[in-house]
């Protein structure tokens, strides 16, 4: 795992940090943990990619009735204090395998696989409004990588909604709305959309939204990538161009262009 990590750091030295990788961690141990983490900010990682629920790796939850773990409260501390931000891919709390159909071939499950990953960024984003942890670490930066983003609105709109029917916020102290979660704490990708870059960019924030590839997956844009953003982009100004395509990122990542 240091192997890697290192090779991480080489790569972003060797580019002239334009090529940043994101750390993995020794979630089986506490101290190796911390140590890692220490070390590899200490040399100038960008950020970290985190199991949203580590239980399912047999490790303690994030948060346990509403406190912090203690397993990972330095962890959550570090990231916090210094900026380095939690990467969760997408999928990272549901099987979707879960809700497909058993009969299904390989070829039919695949797409409604891949769809239905994206439902589990919407859990991630929902359990961290809800944990208390956001109003704790009020200066942590969460990146919801190949996630998709047009489900945003609804995730919020819905949270909204359902936080005040429950009165999940007064029982739990929340101090904040989920959209004031969302807009201070979160930033979404997208890449195969048309509907959401073109009609609810303001909605979920121009600010919020990165732009991907994912290559080298099968269902990336390459090629015909220069094409997309035309299409999706064109409309907008240079200034909403640039934050979408290059000021997300160096904001979220600790760029330094």
């Amino acid at each position: 795992l240091q192997i890697y990590n290192d090779a991480c750091i080489d790569r972003m030295r060797e580019s002239n940090d334009r090529i940043n990788c994101m750390a993995t961690l020794p979630y089986w141990d506490k101290d190796l943990l911390t140590t890692e983490l220490k070390r590899i900010v200490d040399l100038g990682i960008r950020g970290v990619v985190m199991p949203d629920r580590p239980e399912r790796l047999s490790e303690p939850y994030l948060d346990r009735d509403g406190r912090v773990s203690p397993f990972w409260e330095e962890v959550l501390d570090i990231c916090n204090a210094q900026g380095i931000p939690l990467n969760f891919h997408l999928n990272s709390a549901l099987d979707p395998n879960t809700a497909i159909w058993d009969n299904l071939g390989f070829d039919q499950r695949l797409p409604i696989h891949a769809m239905l990953a994206h439902m589990g960024t919407c859990a991630t984003l929902a359990n961290f409004m809800v944990s208390g942890l956001l109003d704790k670490y009020t200066e942590l930066k969460i990146g919801l990588i190949e996630s998709g983003s047009g489900w945003v609105p609804f995730v919020l709109e819905a949270m909204e909604h359902q936080l005040d029917e429950f009165r999940t916020a007064e029982n739990r102290g929340l101090k904040r709305r989920p959209k004031e979660y969302f807009a201070k704490h979160f930033w979404t990708t997208f890449w195969f959309e048309s509907f959401a870059p073109k009609h609810m960019l303001e909605e979920i924030g121009v600010d919020r939204m990165l732009f991907e590839t994912d290559f080298p997956h099968p269902t990336s844009l390459y090629p015909g990538v220069q094409e997309k953003l035309v299409d999706v982009l064109g409309g907008y100004d240079h200034a909403t161009r640039k934050r979408v395509l290059q000021d997300n990122a160096v904001e979220l990542y600790n760029l330094p262009f």
